[in-house]
């Protein structure tokens, strides 16, 4: 009782969780078709890829495909390391005779 809105803003945190992990995913997939594509096309004599510019634009990308997967792999650490913590207390504070289940709570990703 009385602890509904903690509730509902850990099920938030899950919602923005899963967010940048499809963000993130959908990035890398559209990373993918554009190196396809630069490969494929034929521009001036010579592939896309082989352009200078296109290919530093590629690298930039690369760069912040990189940056964005490494900060998602981060905060996915931080939050198992908290629901590890969180069920250990919890498991602690009723003596180990039963434990809560704290998908139900929406405060872990699994």
């Amino acid at each position: 009782e009385n602890h509904g809105w903690g509730y509902i803003m850990s099920n938030f945190n899950r919602e923005r969780w899963a967010l940048c992990a499809e963000a993130v995913e959908m990035a890398r997939i559209c990373y993918q078709h554009s190196f396809l594509h630069a490969t494929r096309r034929v521009t001036f004599g010579k592939p896309l890829i082989k352009h200078q510019a296109v290919r530093v634009k590629f690298a930039e990308m690369a760069r912040r495909l990189m940056s964005a997967e490494n900060w998602l792999e981060n905060v996915t650490h931080k939050i198992n390391i908290i629901n590890n913590s969180s069920s250990a207390t919890i498991q602690q504070e009723e003596g180990g005779s039963k434990t809560k289940n704290l998908s139900s709570k929406g405060s872990n990703l699994g």
